[in-house]
C-alpha cells in the first residue's frame, strides 16, 4: 500500500438476495496479517474498517 510492502487481495461476490461483495487485503509478513476485510467482524472492528 502506498507503494511499499507486498500485499495480496481477494474479492468475492455472491449472487443472492441481497447480492454481496467482500474484499480482503493481507500481507504474509511472518504469517497472515489482515489489514482490511469488509466481510468479517474481528476484534470488535466494524465492517469495512481498517484493522
Amino acid at each position: 500500500m502506498n507503494g511499499s510492502g507486498e500485499y495480496k487481495f481477494r474479492i468475492w461476490d455472491g449472487d443472492g438476495d441481497p447480492d454481496t461483495f467482500r474484499t480482503k487485503i493481507w500481507t504474509e509478513n511472518g504469517g497472515e496479517v489482515v489489514v482490511y476485510d469488509n466481510g468479517r467482524r474481528k476484534g470488535g472492528a466494524a465492517y469495512g474498517e481498517m484493522l
